[in-house]
């Protein structure tokens, strides 16, 4: 027995070996593909190639048409641009079935130069590490991990994404775009430390900075995703959109600049924590922050310890159809500053909308928030209550709230009274509002209210 298991380790780690072939525009696909007989095409290396082996790539290299890459097999860069001049993706990873990809890409550089679809393409690959990779100037997406299907739960699982720069990769609806770091259809996946920046295109609409569906315990840690420039036909200038999301997704530490959409069908159990979300200065545009956006519904959501910063509206919540619901959404412990907009009177701390009057709010705890206006707005309020739906167990407490020039708390709407059934206001301090720092109700007056201890006027300091 004892023989038998040092025969297997020896195997395995004779497996883990593979070669190292090389490809390089000085080299020759009549090659053997070793350091001194290199290949010549990324064509050849890759089906020349099998399990475990390393494509090492070299210098003068380009792709004219989909280089389809074995399970596997991995391939590395050495510090060279490979030139993509073709219009269909670029290095695909693809199987038919999932299939366990047991491959690294790492430390590659590739330029799309506004006519290759994508850069690096993965389907249906389980334990594809990307690391350390440039893609720039593709079309419709940079990095792409895609699922056709959408089983629930995901079957891909163990990728990893980390340490790449994906620059100016997707254009907003266009046909086939994605985000230019497109994942979908994954669980155990992290998405740490990547640099992703879509810069607007003139006559073209700035696509997603990241996308994603259909994730289960997905981490995405200490990224930047960033919408840069604007088009003045287009509000939504959208940095990241999280669909459908199953369970156990958490954005942590992540710079996102342009709107965070979290949106779908159905998502639930998503976190966002210690990330800094907006915009460096206050624009003139009507942007949002964290927009949760319930097609069918939307729960379990936690959004703390965050700063959202120079948006029009911090953080709203929209229960879009007849019977959606939005429910158990918990927002704690964040800093929403400097909310408004440049030369209009508007803007909102928290504001949300049912666009049915069958939709749902309910189970909402707004809770330890810090809330600051822009200067000059008059017209700006800290927390809109949900109108046009129906809404229950409605939780506003310990809140910090100061400048909004039109009241810290509001209602709105003009529908009948008794919408709004079950209103906690308590113990927070309101300083420096319009309506002497008292809820403003327009239209209707919600039933069931608490309000109570709640601290108005007074000196704020703040200590930083």
């Amino acid at each position: 027995m004892r023989k038998i298991l040092i025969l297997t380790l020896i195997l395995i780690t004779l497996t883990g070996w593979g070669a190292k072939k090389y490809v390089t525009s000085t080299g020759s696909d009549s090659g053997n593909g070793t350091k001194q007989s290199p290949w010549a095409t990324i064509y050849k290396a890759v089906q020349s190639t099998n399990v475990p082996d390393t494509i090492m790539i070299g210098s003068g290299l380009t792709i004219t048409s989909a280089c389809y890459v074995k399970p596997g097999v991995s391939v590395i860069g050495t510090g060279y641009a490979i030139n993509c001049s073709g219009t269909s993706s670029n290095l695909v990873f693809g199987s038919q079935t999932v299939t366990d990809g047991n491959q690294t890409v790492e430390g590659l550089i590739m330029e799309g130069n506004m006519k290759g679809y994508s850069g690096i393409f993965v389907q249906n690959r389980n334990h594809v590490t990307i690391k350390n990779c440039t893609v720039r100037n593709f079309i419709n997406q940079g990095i792409t991990l895609y699922n056709p299907g959408v089983e629930i739960p995901p079957k891909i699982s163990g990728c990893i994404v980390q340490d790449n720069q994906v620059i100016n990769c997707s254009r907003y609806y266009a046909p086939g775009s994605g985000g230019a770091l497109w994942i979908t259809g994954q669980r155990d996946i992290l998405i740490r430390g990547n640099r992703v920046i879509n810069t607007f295109r003139s006559g073209d609409s700035t696509g997603f900075a990241f996308k994603s569906s259909y994730l289960m315990s997905a981490l995405m840690d200490s990224n930047s995703f960033k919408i840069i420039g604007h088009d003045d036909n287009f509000r939504w200038a959208f940095a990241v959109e999280a669909n459908n999301n199953c369970g156990g997704v958490e954005f942590s530490n992540d710079t996102i600049q342009g709107v965070f959409d979290i949106a779908g069908k159905r998502s639930t159990g998503v976190s966002v924590h210690g990330c800094v979300i907006g915009h460096p200065v206050l624009t003139r545009y009507i942007q949002t922050g964290i927009y949760l956006e319930a097609n069918n519904e939307i729960s379990d959501i936690r959004i703390y310890d965050n700063t959202i910063q120079n948006v029009c509206y911090a953080l709203r919540f929209t229960p879009q159809y007849p019977g959606s619901i939005a429910q158990r959404i918990y927002i704690y412990n964040n800093t929403f500053s400097n909310i408004g907009i440049l030369g209009v009177s508007n803007g909102y701390g928290i504001y949300s909308v049912g666009s049915s009057s069958t939709a749902i709010v309910r189970d909402v705890c707004i809770d330890d928030n810090i809330f600051i206006a822009s200067t000059g707005n008059t017209q700006v309020t800290a927390i809109s209550l949900p109108h046009s739906c129906i809404v229950s167990n409605f939780r506003i407490r310990n809140n910090l709230i100061t400048g909004f020039e039109n009241a810290p708390i509001i209602t709105q709407g003009g529908y009948p009274k008794g919408r709004i059934d079950g209103l906690v206001i308590q113990d927070n301090v309101f300083y420096g509002n319009g309506n002497g720092n008292n809820p403003k109700w327009w239209g209707e007056i919600p039933t069931h209210i608490t309000n109570t201890g709640n601290l108005k006027g007074g000196v704020v300091k703040f200590v930083y």
